[in-house]
């Protein structure tokens, strides 16, 4: 979710060509801070509370607060602080929020998650609507900056739900739309990712798919990434699911080289590929379902018992 930090106009969202698809080959995953990785809307609740009582401004309960979080300072000056301007907001948001770095609290399987991802070679950043000096901040006081590559934070360019913050991580992180996922849990999170392309899993919020804790993100994502490189090939995401044809391009190419052993190496991995093709028959949904259409990832099983939850 995005807080009410960012001091820039907003940009209409840009309509994607297309709902966006699973990617074809995941090489990371862009991450909302707010609400996905930190727990934060009660300390953003006390500084708009804080700002209301300087600037004589509405005062509201946490539950009014909830159904407005990460609309923005300007919207926020609009409801909250209608005497005072948007520049007035944006400084105060920067003097004030620092001093609630302490209460904020990751949120559970946060940095688990992120570490996972990064020992799978997959690329990790944060998009948000929080001022980049606070969102650094957050993301030092939480121990979670050495697990990222990228951050893009508003101050750098115009805020969620226009696509230019989710554009410039994926600038960064040196990916396309179609080899990311992105994981947030708010209307501005949904506008911005559907305007760049992108495919996003929606946490506890409508999105391409819907999870309700980061674990079954993580099992879901394992599921379909646990096909390791068996030649020089990555295989990432849905791309562990090569075609036939491919795999006798590679057998062919092995043949030249070691006749003895091409013909076994290909009869395994054509194997390996059947057997992933029955799991997903009989268990989860195959990733070609996911192109357009929305799923609910709230019935992936999560062994405690396994390494998956850890």
């Amino acid at each position: 979710m995005s807080p009410p930090g960012a001091g820039l106009d907003r940009a209409a969202p840009r309509a994607a060509a297309r709902p966006a698809a699973w990617p074809s080959s995941l090489r990371a995953v862009l991450f909302d801070l707010d609400g996905v990785l930190i727990d934060s809307a009660q300390a953003w609740h006390r500084v708009v509370v804080l700002g209301a009582q300087r600037y004589g401004g509405r005062v509201v309960d946490f539950e009014t607060f909830a159904r407005t979080f990460g609309q923005g300072p300007d919207a926020d000056q609009r409801d909250y602080f209608p005497g005072c301007s948007v520049a007035d907001v944006s400084a105060f948001y920067a003097e004030t929020f620092p001093q609630q770095l302490a209460e904020l609290r990751l949120m559970p399987g946060a940095r688990a998650l992120l570490r996972a991802l990064g020992e799978r070679g997959l690329r990790r950043a944060v998009v948000t609507n929080t001022p980049v000096a606070l969102a650094r901040a957050v993301l030092a006081t939480h121990g979670l900056a050495p697990l990222l590559e990228a951050t893009a934070a508003a101050g750098e360019a115009p805020e969620k739900p226009s696509p230019d913050l989710v554009q410039l991580a994926l600038g960064r992180l040196g990916v396309a739309p179609g080899e990311v996922v992105y994981v947030g849990d708010s209307a501005s999170d949904r506008g911005a990712t559907t305007a760049a392309g992108v495919f996003m899993v929606g946490l506890r919020h409508p999105a391409d798919a819907t999870i309700d804790h980061l674990d079954q993100l993580r099992a879901w994502l394992w599921r379909r990434t646990a096909v390791e490189p068996a030649t020089a090939t990555t295989w990432r995401g849905s791309a562990a699911f090569a075609s036939r044809s491919s795999l006798a391009r590679v057998a062919a190419r092995s043949s030249r080289a070691r006749p003895r052993l091409a013909t076994a190496r290909f009869v395994t991995v054509f194997n390996l590929i059947g057997a992933l093709a029955a799991g997903s028959r009989a268990g989860a949904r195959p990733l070609a379902a996911l192109a357009g259409e929305p799923v609910d990832l709230r019935r992936s099983r999560v062994d405690k018992g396994s390494h998956l939850a850890h």
